[in-house]
């Protein structure tokens, strides 16, 4: 299913300094299948969902800045996985 939110991300992700990318908004709107399409076009692609992992919350809870490298670095130790920075 084609939506107009799939070309806001690609947009999203062409831009050369793109920031890491939170989905918050109402039910049942669609969020999650964006998403999941979206995610289809990454060799890797990294899904943190605060309600069913309500601790990393204080991943991001808390700070006054975060920099982009700094959220991905605290990603990967909380998660314990690589990141491929190459490819984000």
């Amino acid at each position: 299913m084609y939506r107009k939110g799939l070309e806001k991300l690609r947009s999203w992700r062409n831009h050369k300094k793109h920031k890491p990318l939170v989905f918050r908004g109402a039910r049942q709107v669609g969020k999650t299948f964006l998403v999941a399409e979206f995610s289809k076009e990454f060799k890797q692609f990294v899904k943190i969902d605060f309600i069913e992992s309500p601790q990393l919350l204080d991943l991001f809870q808390n700070r006054s800045s975060l920099s982009s490298k700094e959220v991905v670095k605290n990603i990967e130790l909380a998660l314990k996985i690589k990141i491929d920075k190459q490819n984000c």
